[in-house]
C-alpha cells in the first residue's frame, strides 16, 4: 500500500518505457495451489500520460513474500485501459463460468 501516489514504470521487450502513477490498490493474501508460498494478490488503478493524453488503466498482479520480505512476482502482467477491460468482461460474461463468476461476486 505505500506504493499509492509513486511512480511506476512498465519496460517493453523492445525497450521502450512507459510511466505512469499508482493511485489506488486492492491487495488480498493468499497461499499458492501448493500451499507452500504467500502471496499478495492485488489489483492496481494507475494513470498514464501518452503523449499528453491521461489514460486509467487496471493492473492485475502479486506479490511473493519469502525470506521475510516482499518480491513483485508479475513479471508480465494484465494492464488494460478500463474501457477495454469493459469490453473484454463483456465478451467473458457470455461464457456460462464467468457469468457464474460474476453472479456470485454481485450477491455476495
Amino acid at each position: 500500500m505505500a506504493k499509492i501516489g509513486k511512480p511506476v514504470e512498465f519496460t517493453y521487450p523492445d525497450g521502450m518505457k512507459l510511466n505512469g502513477i499508482l493511485n489506488d490498490r486492492v491487495v488480498m493474501h493468499t497461499r499458492s495451489i501448493t500451499q507452500m508460498k504467500d502471496f499478495f494478490d492485488v489489483i492496481d488503478l494507475i494513470t498514464f500520460d501518452v503523449e499528453g493524453t491521461i489514460k486509467e488503466a487496471i493492473r492485475f498482479g502479486y506479490y511473493i513474500y519469502e525470506n521475510n520480505r516482499l518480491k513483485w512476482g508479475s513479471q508480465t502482467t494484465l494492464t488494460e485501459e478500463k474501457t477495454i477491460l469493459l469490453d473484454l468482461f463483456k465478451k467473458a460474461y457470455k461464457k456460462q463460468w464467468f457469468k457464474q463468476f460474476i453472479t456470485m461476486v454481485i450477491a455476495d
